[in-house]
């Protein structure tokens, strides 16, 4: 057989064999690779960034929704204080109108005359419109503090004297009130200035001992000891 017909016939056998493929690991490239769920996150990520605004555009986002809630909140302080104040401005109001009987009958004592005083009446008078403005404030939350014959209390009274007793079960108890305090809805107008009954016992045991005329000795008691007569 020629050469040439043997090169022919290896060619035909090269050509009908399957081809065999090769697979060569690339171990550098699994040392950088990443998961699948990282390439996963990557992917949502871009996708994401896709979706939202230019960082520019968010940023001055929220700086517009930062000055919005501002201004909304300014607005609402401004208009709870107005509240406030017209609140304040009316109950002040409705007491005032309430005082206006009295301020009446005061007027019409102004106007009167010497010769038509008559001091009785004038003085029943006077109770009488004392304990009509007495009640219209206690409607609004005003009232006396009732310190006479209670046991003295700082939160609602202010002792100016004390006075001596010899009877323990008066004592701290208010003797007499020199000046009325009153409260307002619970909260303290001015304290009822009173004066105190003060146990003679309990006022000695606050005071301190009295100095004696002669020094302390300083010396060991076996040297304090009286010294033996002489035979």
């Amino acid at each position: 057989m020629s050469e040439k017909k043997k090169a022919e016939k290896e060619k035909k056998e090269e050509e009908g064999k399957e081809p065999v493929t090769i697979y060569i690991e690339d171990r550098r490239s699994s040392v950088g690779a990443k998961s699948s769920q990282e390439k996963a996150r990557e992917s949502a990520g871009v996708e994401w960034e896709k979706e939202q605004p230019a960082g520019d555009e968010r940023y001055a986002e929220l700086v517009d929704q930062m000055k919005r809630l501002q201004a909304d909140f300014e607005n609402y302080r401004k208009r709870v204080q107005k509240e406030r104040s017209e609140s304040w401005v009316l109950a002040k109001k409705e007491l005032i109108f309430g005082l206006l009987p009295f301020i009446d009958d005061m007027r019409r004592v102004m106007e009167w005359t010497d010769e038509e005083i008559d001091i009785r009446p004038l003085f029943e008078g006077m109770k009488l419109t004392a304990k009509n403005l007495m009640m219209v404030l206690e409607e609004e939350g005003f009232e006396r503090i009732d310190a006479l014959g209670k046991p003295f209390d700082p939160h609602f009274h202010e002792a100016l004297f004390t006075e001596e007793t010899d009877d323990p079960e008066k004592d701290n108890i208010v003797r007499e009130v020199l000046l009325d305090g009153y409260t307002f809805r619970g909260s303290l107008l001015r304290p009822a200035r009173v004066k105190v009954f003060r146990h003679r016992s309990a006022k000695a045991a606050e005071e301190p001992a009295e100095a004696s005329d002669e020094p302390e000795s300083t010396a060991p008691a076996e040297l304090q000891r009286p010294l033996e007569e002489a035979p």
